[in-house]
């Protein structure tokens, strides 16, 4: 990104405010997708880490691309802690438009820098089938996301949509296809990749989940964004659907008018959270994301990986499900 900004302020000095913007939005990640990357390195028998560097980088400039424009069509305000590029922008010039315009431009800037593979030193084989996984898991994604914004219009919405939406707009792109874009680097077979996906496709999923209870019940100082969002854009997560499930007529209703509301107030997203309370929804989401963390852990120890790559695995398995942010 640090050639797109020289390139940007060499055609005209200008574009180094917005330019910096999109660059500011890799602050404060996690920067879990690079490790998964580095692991399945690891795992398949690759010796040095550094080499696949770039395609590490790669899954995370992919990873901030996704949040611009997810944050785009979620109107969000705040990501990380810092103003979105489309609120920054459009409170610096007062015009929405443009704020909405540079935050297009923006995530599609990220997006064009992520394709690092080039830049791998290993040989072209191998080279080329990560990129091939990189673009699945590119095409994925976006449709993933497609779907969930499509749920999010849909009066009617089954388990089966909600879990395909988890696992395609977040949950393999989160763990299975950076691990597997790793492995690949390092030169895994096909059955050994397969084995990968017995533990890395639950704890995606769980993963999901886990951001699901905190994007509504987190704390919005750790979480870096709004706690109220998910409930204003009317995403259909497994907590409005376990929600729904327990709920009376009266209190269905009552949350069919408040998701997907952005004029609801504070107070009708309370409520909403104490209902996911009253309806056991919380618990359950909760119960659900640690039985899917413990299906992928009892799936690593009977995977292809050898002992030090599944202790690692395990240890970051663990993580996942007990993190706050």
């Amino acid at each position: 990104m640090i050639a797109q900004q020289q390139r940007a302020i060499t055609i005209d000095p200008r574009l180094r405010a917005p330019v910096d913007a999109t660059l500011a939005t890799l602050k404060n990640g996690k920067r879990l997708r690079p490790l998964f990357v580095s692991l399945g390195f690891e795992a398949a028998g690759g010796k040095n880490v550094s080499t696949v560097a770039p395609a590490g980088l790669a899954v995370e400039l992919f990873h901030d691309f996704a949040l611009i424009h997810d944050d785009i069509i979620d109107r969000a305000t705040e990501r990380r802690g810092v103003p979105t590029i489309e609120h920054a922008f459009t409170k610096r010039t007062g015009d929405p438009h443009a704020g909405l315009a540079t935050a297009i431009l923006g995530g599609d800037l990220m997006f064009i820098a992520s394709d690092q593979f080039d830049n791998i030193t290993l040989s072209s084989r191998r080279r080329e089938r990560a990129r091939k996984a990189f673009h699945q898991m590119v095409e994925e994604t976006i449709l993933g996301q497609q779907l969930e914004f499509d749920l999010s219009r849909s009066n009617t919405i089954s388990l089966e949509d909600i879990v395909r939406a988890m696992a395609y707009k977040s949950g393999r792109y989160s763990v299975e296809w950076p691990l597997s874009i790793g492995a690949i680097l390092g030169g895994a077979t096909p059955s050994k990749l397969k084995s990968f996906s017995s533990f890395s496709i639950p704890i995606g999923i769980a993963f999901q989940l886990r951001d699901d209870i905190l994007g509504t019940f987190g704390d919005s100082k750790k979480t870096g964004k709004s706690c109220d969002s998910d409930i204003r854009e009317g995403k259909h997560t497994l907590l409005i659907y376990l929600t729904n499930e327990r709920a009376t007529i009266k209190e269905r209703k009552f949350l069919k008018h408040i998701l997907g509301n952005n004029h609801a107030t504070s107070g009708d997203i309370a409520k909403v959270r104490t209902l996911m309370k009253r309806t056991d929804a919380l618990i359950r989401a909760e119960e659900l994301a640690r039985e899917l963390t413990d299906t992928g852990l009892q799936a690593i120890q009977r995977s292809a990986m050898n002992i030090t790559a599944k202790k690692k695995m395990s240890a970051l398995t663990r993580y996942l499900l007990d993190r706050t942010s």
